[in-house]
């Protein structure tokens, strides 16, 4: 397919800050809205966020180390709560002392736990606590330094990268492109700092938790839940425009444009 100028500026897969990868460029946000939203299938959804949580590295006593699946230790430690909130998130970016930094991705369940969050994650159920407790952590690649989907061939993008709810009840499905009006010129800061307007355009590549720290009931969880991922941050605020609960959704469309869904793509593919 060949792309127009205005698609291929919209490139926007970004690298780390001290070795940007060479397929990397800036997203300029700038896709236009969609010509007729009536063609387009629309779904109610409604909204919760998550981030690249960026936290300090902590060697006090009462830290907790990060560690594999086997429970080798990278010699990083977080403070308790910070590491709960850490495995809870999924994605991290620890401030080392010597003021580099380290990215670590959820990897899965250590056999012993490394702590007990229950004093941290006060709004989850109990039930759901012993497995974050035992939370084991990867080391990001350089291709993928925000993330990883649920699918490793998949790279996270701050605010392009939506979870969804994979089970067969989950009204969407992963790849997918989605429009969501509401997040349209939404003011969003990019990860070099600077700011630009939402054009509203996302796409599905990561699985979205439990609905633990919720008031929702079970069976009104997931299956049009999406989860925002708004980049790294120590602010895990959703933006206002995308407040919503089961009961009041909000309308997303799925995206059948092929210039929009190959950047999309393109962006979130690891090769």
């Amino acid at each position: 397919m060949r792309l127009s100028t205005a698609t291929l500026c919209a490139f926007l897969v970004f690298g780390t800050a001290n070795a940007p990868a060479a397929d990397m460029q800036p997203d300029s946000f700038a896709f236009k809205p969609p010509a007729d939203l009536t063609t387009l299938k629309k779904t109610p959804a409604w909204f919760t966020d998550y981030i690249d949580d960026l936290v300090d590295e902590d060697s006090t006593a009462g830290s907790v180390p990060l560690v594999d699946t086997d429970g080798h230790s990278f010699n990083v430690s977080l403070s308790h709560r910070s590491w709960c909130n850490a495995s809870n998130d999924g994605t991290i970016t620890v401030q080392l002392t010597n003021h580099q930094t380290r990215n670590f991705n959820f990897a899965g369940r250590t056999k012993a736990p490394q702590t007990d969050c229950t004093d941290v994650l006060t709004g989850f159920k109990p039930s759901d606590i012993p497995p974050i407790n035992r939370s084991a952590f990867s080391e990001l690649p350089s291709d993928a330094p925000f993330g990883l989907g649920v699918k490793s061939s998949y790279r996270l993008v701050p605010a392009r990268s939506v979870a969804i709810d994979l089970s067969h009840q989950g009204k969407f499905h992963l790849g997918d492109v989605l429009y969501i009006p509401a997040l349209t010129k939404v003011e969003i800061t990019l990860p070099d700092g600077s700011k630009v307007h939402h054009d509203g355009y996302v796409m599905a590549v990561d699985k979205v938790s439990a609905c633990s720290g919720t008031t929702v009931k079970p069976r009104d969880c997931n299956t049009n839940h999406i989860d925002y991922f708004k980049g790294r941050t120590r602010s895990d605020a959703l933006p206002r425009p995308l407040e919503s609960d089961p009961r009041h959704p909000l309308d997303v469309y799925r995206v059948t444009d092929p210039a929009i869904i190959d950047v999309l793509t393109k962006a979130h593919t690891r090769d």
